[in-house]
Parts: C-alpha cells; structure tokens; sequence
C-alpha cells in the first residue's frame, strides 16, 4: 500500500508538469502581448476570460473541483494581465515620451467664425495667423485631421459647467490615439440670433448645437418651437443669415451675430450666467511642458466590488488630487463602463507622485492610458 511520500513524490511531478506548461503559458502570453501591441488593442479582454473559466469548468471529470479550477485559471489570467501591463508599459508616464512645441503650428477647430471653439483656439494660441487655420464640420474631422498629420494641433470642447461632458471628444481620444497639449476655458454667453427685424413671435424653430440647446432649456420651455440640433453654433448662425426666413433663429455667440449680420432677439438665454466651456487642445504626441499640473487620465475596470475605490486610492495615497471623475459606457459591454479621471497638483512638485501613483493604479485595473499632462487653465483664460 502506497504511503505518504509515494504521493507526494506523485504531487510532485504532477507540479513539475504543471511548471513546465505554466512557462509554456507564459512564453504565449508574450505572443497575445505584442498582438495587442500591434493593434492598440487593451489588456482586459472579458468575454474571452470567460470562455476560459467555462471551458476550465467543462473539461473537468468531477465537477466538485468546478469552485477550485475556476479560483486557479482566474489566478493564471491575473498573472497574464500582470505581465501584459509590465511588457506594454501602458501606465508609465516614463514611457511618455514628449516633443517640443511646433512653431508657427497648423490648426484646426470644429464650426466656423464665430464659434466658441474658434474663440477658445484665437485666445490659447494668442490670435495665430489665419492662413495657418483651418475651420472643419465635425469634431471628428478635426481629430482626423490631428492624427493623419494635415494638421499639428486641434481644440475640441471637453465639457461644460452645465450641460456637462462632451462624449464625443472623449470618444474621439481613443479612436484617434491623440494626446491633450493643453486646455481653454471660455465663458459661454448664449444669444438669440434671428434676422434683422424677427421678433419672438416669428420664430417656429430655433438651431443650434446640442449642448448650446441643453445650456438654454428652461428659455426654451416656455416657448413653442422646435429645438433642431446642428454640428455647431456658429454654423446655425451662418444657416439662419443664408435662408434669410424670420421663422427660424439660432443660439449662438455675440460674435456669430456681428459675422452673419443677425440681430440679438433675446440676450444671454442661458440657463447659468456663469456657464463656461472647457476645451482641450489636442496632438498625435506629448508636448514637452514643464509648467504641467494637470493630467488627464483613461482606464477600464473589472466589474466587481471596490476596484474603483483601490484605484482611486492609488493616487490619494501619492497626494495626487482628482479634480473630475466621468464614466462612459463600453460599447458592446452593457452596463460596464470606462472612466476618465483629472488630476492636478501643485506646480515643482515631484512628479514622480504621479508616476508612481500610475504605476500602482495600473495593477488593478484591466487598462489604464495616460492621456496628457499639460498646464491647467488660469482663472479668466
């Protein structure tokens, strides 16, 4: 009869075999890493991990070993997802690798004259020569136009003191690979714009972004109009001037109005007199800044108990101070979420805090991208 050393002798080279396809695993693992590498595809991969875990479960002979064989592939993916990051070095602002400003830059803004955006691009580039800008639809054209290169430098509006986060540029970020240089902040006063001689009586439809449209909504609900969302502002503006009909009004700047010729029916409609609207100044690489005090950052998680929590712990316990936090939903992922994150600190400070605070976050988390650092916009910028 066999004793308690013929088994362990047994455990053993079962543990050898174990190593040797653990290592094998491994050596795999670094395979997947440079696939993803190659196509700027994340670590996290869920529904795969599940597949695994199911497929672990299902090759088993005695399923009482399922809650066992479940707790070690998880372990082994864990491992996988460790090495990914290391290899990858997704997180580390050492591989952030910075250029210095392009003189005399290209640039691009969504709209035309008359824009908030073009507004926030004259006052952060310190009114550019006009030959060197270009005015394009859509916030996507002016991303594409970044990241192709026919461009230097876009602005896109991030988010505003009252109608919130603009979605689309966040989306814009990743699709695009591009990096934030820098910010604007511009105060937003929205006007009633029609054609000389409109009153409000006239009016059947009012034009105007989507986000001009939400900043102006209790104006708005005591009329009896049609809200038509367009691609920007000024455009509505531009629109209203070329048809030339007093039915039709737009929610644009003061400056849109001087530009089309319109009158202002009804000044700053606005819901919040103190409505602003921020905007990042975006390249396809770091700028070299060595006045940056804010960084602006993008992860995803695993969708279980306290993981946002460590996370965010990371940087408190590195000083660092998160100024915003906005979630996105993952598409094809229902009710799982991406998140964008800011944090700023005083300017001199270390900041090697932040790298380390990175560094630390990008352990627990399924990805993590740094996607700029870059001076905070000054009060009255």
């Amino acid at each position: 009869m066999p004793d308690l050393n013929d088994y362990r002798a047994e455990i053993d080279a079962i543990d050898t075999e174990i190593t040797r396809l653990f290592e094998q695993r491994m050596d795999v693992v670094r395979k997947v890493t440079e696939y993803k590498r190659a196509h700027d595809m994340p670590v996290m991969q869920a529904s795969r991990e599940a597949v695994v875990l199911d497929n672990a479960v299902k090759r088993l002979k005695n399923p009482a070993y399922a809650e066992g064989v479940r707790t070690l592939f998880e372990a082994l993916m864990s491992i996988s997802r460790a090495s990914q990051h290391e290899a990858l070095q997704s997180v580390s602002p050492l591989a952030y690798t910075s250029v210095p400003p392009i003189e005399n830059p290209r640039l691009g803004y969504p709209g035309t004259e008359g824009s908030f955006s073009e507004q926030a691009l004259v006052d952060y580039f310190d009114h550019p020569d006009p030959a060197r800008v270009t005015a394009f639809d859509k916030f996507e054209d002016v991303a594409r136009a970044v990241a192709s290169g026919q461009i230097d430098y876009g602005i896109l509006p991030f988010e505003n003191s009252s109608a919130g986060p603009v979605s689309e540029t966040y989306d814009l970020l990743i699709r695009h690979n591009l990096v934030i240089i820098g910010e604007q902040v511009v105060k937003v006063q929205q006007h009633l714009l029609g054609v000389p001689g409109t009153t409000l009586s006239d009016i059947r439809e009012v034009h105007s972004h989507p986000q001009g449209i939400a900043q102006c909504h209790e104006y708005l609900k005591q009329q009896d109009w049609a809200a038509v969302p367009s691609l920007n502002t000024a455009i509505s503006a531009r629109m209203v001037a070329e048809k030339g009909d007093k039915s039709l009004a737009a929610i644009a700047s003061r400056r849109a109005a001087e530009l089309y010729g319109l009158e202002i029916i009804a000044p700053a409609i606005n819901t919040d007199q103190t409505n602003h609207t921020r905007f990042v100044v975006v390249a396809r690489a770091p700028v070299t800044n060595v006045t940056a005090d804010k960084a602006t950052v993008f992860l995803t998680l695993e969708n279980k108990v306290g993981s946002l929590y460590e996370t965010i712990g990371c940087f408190a316990r590195h000083h660092i101070n998160m100024s915003r936090i906005d979630s996105r939903p993952i598409l094809g992922k229902p009710w799982e979420y991406s998140f964008y994150l800011d944090f700023e600190w005083e300017v001199g400070r270390d900041i090697r805090q932040l790298t380390m605070a990175l560094e630390e976050a990008g352990r627990s988390v399924t990805y993590i991208k740094l996607l700029g650092l870059y001076t905070k916009a000054r009060d009255g910028q």
